[in-house]
Protein backbone atom coordinates (compact mmCIF):
# COMPACT_ATOMS: atom_id res chain seq x y z
CA UNK A 1 0.00 0.00 0.00
CA UNK A 2 2.73 2.47 1.03
CA UNK A 3 4.79 1.52 -2.02
CA UNK A 4 1.82 2.12 -4.33
CA UNK A 5 1.29 5.55 -2.83
CA UNK A 6 4.87 6.45 -3.75
CA UNK A 7 4.98 4.97 -7.24
CA UNK A 8 3.05 7.56 -9.19
CA UNK A 9 3.83 10.64 -11.24
CA UNK A 10 3.10 13.02 -8.38
CA UNK A 11 5.40 11.46 -5.79
CA UNK A 12 8.13 10.37 -8.21
CA UNK A 13 8.22 13.49 -10.37
CA UNK A 14 6.03 16.44 -9.34
CA UNK A 15 6.89 16.58 -5.61
CA UNK A 16 10.66 16.12 -6.18
CA UNK A 17 10.57 18.82 -8.87
CA UNK A 18 8.91 21.29 -6.49
CA UNK A 19 11.32 20.42 -3.66
CA UNK A 20 14.42 20.87 -5.81
CA UNK A 21 13.29 23.93 -7.73
CA UNK A 22 11.94 25.65 -4.64
CA UNK A 23 15.46 25.43 -3.20
CA UNK A 24 17.61 26.29 -6.19
CA UNK A 25 15.21 29.08 -7.15
CA UNK A 26 16.37 30.96 -4.05
CA UNK A 27 19.33 32.12 -6.15
CA UNK A 28 16.96 34.75 -7.51
CA UNK A 29 16.76 36.24 -4.02
CA UNK A 30 20.31 37.55 -4.51
CA UNK A 31 19.02 41.13 -4.45
CA UNK A 32 17.96 40.61 -0.83
CA UNK A 33 21.37 39.24 0.16
CA UNK A 34 23.97 41.23 -1.75
CA UNK A 35 23.74 44.41 0.32
CA UNK A 36 24.34 42.62 3.61
CA UNK A 37 27.07 40.46 2.07
CA UNK A 38 28.89 43.55 0.75
CA UNK A 39 28.63 45.20 4.16
CA UNK A 40 30.05 42.15 5.94
CA UNK A 41 32.90 41.80 3.44
CA UNK A 42 33.62 45.51 3.49
CA UNK A 43 33.25 46.13 -0.24
CA UNK A 44 30.77 47.76 -2.55
CA UNK A 45 27.77 45.88 -3.92
CA UNK A 46 29.18 46.43 -7.40
CA UNK A 47 32.27 44.37 -6.50
CA UNK A 48 30.24 41.25 -5.73
CA UNK A 49 27.38 41.80 -8.21
CA UNK A 50 29.04 39.52 -10.76
CA UNK A 51 28.53 36.47 -8.49
CA UNK A 52 24.90 36.23 -9.57
CA UNK A 53 25.82 36.48 -13.25
CA UNK A 54 28.36 33.70 -12.76
CA UNK A 55 25.72 31.50 -11.10
CA UNK A 56 23.38 31.92 -14.07
CA UNK A 57 26.25 31.29 -16.52
CA UNK A 58 27.22 28.05 -14.79
CA UNK A 59 23.56 27.09 -14.59
CA UNK A 60 23.44 27.20 -18.37
CA UNK A 61 26.78 25.48 -18.89
CA UNK A 62 26.14 22.63 -16.45
CA UNK A 63 22.66 22.11 -17.92
CA UNK A 64 24.13 22.08 -21.43
CA UNK A 65 26.88 19.56 -20.66
CA UNK A 66 25.26 17.58 -17.83
CA UNK A 67 22.38 16.11 -19.79
CA UNK A 68 23.97 12.69 -20.31
CA UNK A 69 24.84 12.40 -16.61
CA UNK A 70 21.28 13.30 -15.59
CA UNK A 71 19.76 10.82 -18.05
CA UNK A 72 22.04 8.05 -16.78
CA UNK A 73 21.14 8.39 -13.09
CA UNK A 74 18.57 10.97 -12.03
CA UNK A 75 18.97 10.14 -8.34
CA UNK A 76 22.75 10.64 -8.39
CA UNK A 77 22.26 13.86 -10.36
CA UNK A 78 19.85 15.16 -7.71
CA UNK A 79 22.35 14.36 -4.96
CA UNK A 80 25.17 16.10 -6.85
CA UNK A 81 22.92 19.12 -7.31
CA UNK A 82 22.21 19.17 -3.57
CA UNK A 83 25.91 18.91 -2.68
CA UNK A 84 27.00 21.65 -5.08
CA UNK A 85 24.18 24.03 -4.19
CA UNK A 86 24.25 23.64 -0.40
CA UNK A 87 28.07 23.54 -0.23
CA UNK A 88 28.15 26.69 -2.36
CA UNK A 89 26.00 28.45 0.23
CA UNK A 90 28.21 27.29 3.11
CA UNK A 91 31.42 28.29 1.31
CA UNK A 92 29.86 31.68 0.64
CA UNK A 93 29.57 32.08 4.42
CA UNK A 94 33.26 31.18 4.83
CA UNK A 95 34.14 33.66 2.09
CA UNK A 96 32.18 36.37 3.88
CA UNK A 97 34.06 35.74 7.12
CA UNK A 98 37.40 35.73 5.29
CA UNK A 99 36.30 38.83 3.37
CA UNK A 100 37.12 37.18 0.06
CA UNK A 101 35.34 38.55 -3.00
CA UNK A 102 36.97 35.83 -5.12
CA UNK A 103 35.63 33.20 -2.72
CA UNK A 104 32.10 34.54 -3.17
CA UNK A 105 32.51 34.37 -6.94
CA UNK A 106 33.69 30.76 -6.79
CA UNK A 107 31.17 29.55 -4.20
CA UNK A 108 27.96 31.50 -4.89
CA UNK A 109 28.81 31.90 -8.56
CA UNK A 110 30.55 28.78 -9.89
CA UNK A 111 29.75 25.96 -7.45
CA UNK A 112 26.15 26.98 -6.78
CA UNK A 113 25.70 27.56 -10.50
CA UNK A 114 26.65 23.95 -11.24
CA UNK A 115 24.14 22.81 -8.61
CA UNK A 116 21.52 25.00 -10.24
CA UNK A 117 22.03 23.54 -13.71
CA UNK A 118 22.04 19.89 -12.63
CA UNK A 119 19.17 20.57 -10.23
CA UNK A 120 17.14 22.17 -12.98
CA UNK A 121 17.61 19.28 -15.40
CA UNK A 122 17.01 16.24 -13.20
CA UNK A 123 13.36 16.92 -12.28
CA UNK A 124 12.47 18.43 -15.66
CA UNK A 125 13.62 15.37 -17.59
CA UNK A 126 11.81 13.11 -15.13
CA UNK A 127 8.63 15.18 -15.35
CA UNK A 128 8.66 14.86 -19.13
CA UNK A 129 8.75 11.05 -18.86
CA UNK A 130 5.90 10.82 -16.35
CA UNK A 131 3.78 13.51 -18.03
CA UNK A 132 4.62 12.62 -21.63
CA UNK A 133 1.07 13.31 -22.76
CA UNK A 134 0.81 16.53 -20.72
CA UNK A 135 4.17 18.19 -21.28
CA UNK A 136 2.68 21.63 -20.78
CA UNK A 137 1.62 20.61 -17.27
CA UNK A 138 5.09 19.19 -16.63
CA UNK A 139 6.71 22.46 -17.66
CA UNK A 140 4.26 24.41 -15.51
CA UNK A 141 5.11 22.31 -12.44
CA UNK A 142 8.82 22.92 -12.98
CA UNK A 143 8.42 26.67 -13.43
CA UNK A 144 6.06 26.96 -10.47
CA UNK A 145 8.84 25.62 -8.24
CA UNK A 146 10.93 28.70 -8.99
CA UNK A 147 7.96 30.94 -8.27
CA UNK A 148 7.30 29.09 -5.03
CA UNK A 149 10.93 29.66 -4.04
CA UNK A 150 10.57 33.41 -4.34
CA UNK A 151 7.32 33.37 -2.35
CA UNK A 152 8.81 31.30 0.47
CA UNK A 153 12.41 32.50 0.66
CA UNK A 154 11.94 36.26 0.19
CA UNK A 155 10.06 36.86 3.47
CA UNK A 156 12.24 34.30 5.23
CA UNK A 157 15.47 36.02 4.14
CA UNK A 158 14.13 39.43 5.18
CA UNK A 159 13.06 38.11 8.59
CA UNK A 160 16.24 36.12 9.24
CA UNK A 161 18.56 38.91 8.12
CA UNK A 162 16.84 41.40 10.41
CA UNK A 163 16.79 39.06 13.40
CA UNK A 164 20.25 37.54 12.94
CA UNK A 165 22.74 38.24 10.12
CA UNK A 166 23.38 37.27 6.52
CA UNK A 167 25.71 34.39 7.47
CA UNK A 168 23.04 32.78 9.64
CA UNK A 169 20.56 33.30 6.83
CA UNK A 170 22.78 31.52 4.31
CA UNK A 171 23.58 28.64 6.68
CA UNK A 172 19.88 28.09 7.42
CA UNK A 173 19.10 28.20 3.68
CA UNK A 174 21.74 25.53 3.15
CA UNK A 175 20.26 23.30 5.86
CA UNK A 176 16.76 23.70 4.39
CA UNK A 177 18.12 22.88 0.93
CA UNK A 178 19.99 19.78 2.12
CA UNK A 179 16.88 18.34 3.77
CA UNK A 180 14.53 19.20 0.89
CA UNK A 181 16.81 18.20 -1.96
CA UNK A 182 17.90 14.90 -0.42
CA UNK A 183 14.23 14.08 0.17
CA UNK A 184 13.65 14.83 -3.51
CA UNK A 185 16.62 12.62 -4.48
CA UNK A 186 15.08 9.76 -2.48
CA UNK A 187 11.69 10.19 -4.14
CA UNK A 188 12.63 10.99 -7.75
CA UNK A 189 12.46 8.07 -10.13
CA UNK A 190 11.75 7.41 -13.78
CA UNK A 191 8.64 5.41 -14.75
CA UNK A 192 9.09 1.66 -14.28
CA UNK A 193 8.21 1.00 -17.94
CA UNK A 194 10.78 3.50 -19.26
CA UNK A 195 13.48 1.89 -21.37
CA UNK A 196 16.71 3.84 -21.77
CA UNK A 197 17.57 4.39 -25.45
CA UNK A 198 20.72 2.64 -26.62
CA UNK A 199 23.65 5.00 -27.15
CA UNK A 200 25.44 4.25 -30.42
Amino acid sequence: MGTNLLNNKWMRAAVPALLIHACIGSVYCWSLLKGDIATEVGCSVKEIEFAFSLAIFFLGMSAAFGGRFVEKNVTAASVVSCLCFSTGLLLTVLSIHSKSVLGIMLSYGCLMGIGLGIGYLSPVKTLMLWFKEHKGLATGIAISGFGLSKVLFSPYIEWCSEKYDVSTTLVSMSVISIFSMLTAAYLIQKPADWVEPMVK
